[in-house]
């Protein structure tokens, strides 16, 4: 594709990759600095987000004067479509954030206890991301097939499950469930990682790195609370007459469910199979023939940096 002419006449990114060039910009621009300066005063920081969540999704536009000729993302019913998707997103990542970043606080400490051996703790962290490593592929391809909401639906109710594994793990010492109860949150990460995708799918070209960059960003929120949930459910467990370590994941467990709400039930219509319509009616990417692995694993392998990356990594004899 050819590039596009900028203000001095000279000749920039084409529309299919001006995106991710954009995007480092965009990740430090109107979405982060903007609700950045206004971290302390909650009404700023609501109007900050609100303008930004506006901007980002294209609120504004039915559509732009701006919009390139032909630029389907730009249509009314589009719109309104990336709008949802984008605000649904946010709340899923931020209760996610919540349920992930109270589930992290605690695992290795859980660890410890369930092997009662210090040297087991890091145990936690290493199923969490096998885990995440693990449904990466399978999310992918079952969204592609199904849609985002079912992926991302199926990822939070496996990392919920994962948490209620894990209570069970914490009250009856075993290590099993515990691995299997890591693993399954583990899910949970790849959820997070992926949803930052879908909130591009409908996106117009100039603003995708602004949208993107705004569902990274609500995660934040999540991950600075989460933490902060072990003396409640310290108390919660309590309650139950539970071990005060299993606490967190009970409130995990709980919180997830939400975001596995927002995604099958709130998100629709689905991004990414709207896109597939709309982009393959047009001529689009997703009207051509899907790769398998081999073709996958074959580009991976011919770019440069995978190449520079693996002549220098450590890890290889």
């Amino acid at each position: 594709m050819s590039g596009c002419e900028t203000e001095d006449g000279s000749t920039g990114p084409s529309a299919s990759t001006g995106y991710l060039t954009e995007l480092p910009a965009q990740a430090s621009g109107d979405a982060i600095v903007g609700t950045a300066d206004g971290l302390l005063d909650g009404p700023a920081l609501a109007d900050a987000t609100s303008a930004a969540l506006a901007d980002a999704t294209g609120a504004a536009s039915t559509p732009r004067p701006g919009a390139a000729p032909g630029e389907w993302q730009a249509e009314p019913d589009i719109v309104r479509i990336q709008r949802r998707t984008v605000r649904m997103l946010v709340a899923a990542q931020v209760v996610g954030g919540v349920g992930i970043g109270a589930g992290a606080s605690l695992n290795a400490l859980l660890a410890e206890a369930v092997t009662n051996s210090e040297s087991m703790a890091g145990l936690a962290r290493t199923c969490t991301t096998l885990g995440a490593a693990a449904v990466a592929l399978p999310l992918a391809m079952l969204a592609r097939s199904k849609g985002r909401n079912s992926a991302l639906g199926l990822g939070w109710s496996v990392a919920a499950l994962g948490g209620v594994v894990l209570v069970v793990s914490a009250t009856t010492m075993s290590v099993p469930l515990l691995v299997l109860g890591m693993l399954m949150f583990g899910c949970g990460t790849a959820v997070n990682l992926q949803s930052r995708y879908a909130a591009i799918d409908l996106a117009r070209p100039a603003r995708r790195g602004k949208t993107l960059s705004l569902v990274v960003w609500s995660t934040t929120i999540g991950s600075v609370v989460g933490p902060n949930l072990a003396d409640p459910g310290a108390r919660v467990a309590g309650w139950f007459g539970l071990p005060a370590l299993s606490g967190g994941f009970l409130l995990s467990g709980v919180v997830l469910i939400f975001g596995a709400l927002a995604m099958f039930v709130f998100m629709r219509p689905d991004p990414l199979l709207t896109a597939q319509r709309r982009s393959g009616s047009a001529g689009g990417a997703a009207s051509g023939k899907q790769r398998n692995m081999r073709v996958t694993l074959r580009a991976v392998g011919a770019s440069p940096v995978t190449r520079f990356a693996w002549r220098n990594t450590s890890l290889r004899p």
